[in-house]
């Protein structure tokens, strides 16, 4: 609640009379008038509101946020992932057939990753999402197999399969990555 007063003071006692007076150019009336408004906070509806619109803001920024830095851990794996497919290749190219381990590629892949596992299977290689709950685990596999067809050349973003829950996680960061969707649970990102 605020209180307001309002005194009539002289002009000489009046503080601002002399600085108003340099800056006008002309003197204030003999008697001028004094208000003071005085109050002493804000009611608790007032800071209710306030709380309500940074629980508002928070709520739509919160998931925004999360998605912004998986993409950003994302961008790590598409890269060592694109090594690991060249150097597949080599691999292929002087010995006929792809590598089984990591180990056989001439690739330094930092296998100690608190956040990607990497390995090699029969013909692909891949970049595993760990070390967070099972809704929020995906992967990013390239398949040397079958040519060009139905993306299986490519770069593909999908759920890890195992994780139950995933689905939708891994789809919102394939989608946020650019990848096109080839079938309900892949999404291709290069080819």
């Amino acid at each position: 609640m605020c209180k307001m007063y309002q005194k009539i003071i002289p002009a000489a006692q009046n503080l601002s009379g002399g600085i108003l007076t340099r800056f006008l150019g002309r003197s204030l009336p003999a008697k001028s008038h004094f208000r003071l408004v005085v109050c002493g906070g804000f009611t608790l509806i007032e800071l209710l509101v306030v709380v309500l619109i940074i629980g508002i803001l928070a709520a739509i920024a919160l998931p925004q946020y999360e998605l912004a830095v998986e993409k950003s851990r994302s961008a790590e794996p598409l890269i060592v992932l694109k090594a690991l497919r060249e150097a597949q290749e080599v691999y292929f190219l002087a010995n006929g057939s792809y590598a089984d381990d990591l180990s056989k590629l001439d690739v330094q892949v930092d296998l100690d990753n608190p956040n990607w596992r990497y390995g090699t299977e029969a013909m692909s290689v891949y970049a595993y999402r760990q070390n967070v709950d099972n809704s929020r685990k995906y992967l990013f596999a390239f398949r040397f197999s079958e040519g060009r067809k139905n993306g299986m050349a490519s770069i593909v973003c999908r759920n890890d399969g195992m994780a139950y829950g995933s689905e939708a996680f891994a789809a919102r960061i394939c989608k946020s990555l650019g990848g096109q969707e080839i079938d309900g649970e892949k999404w291709v990102l290069e080819k």
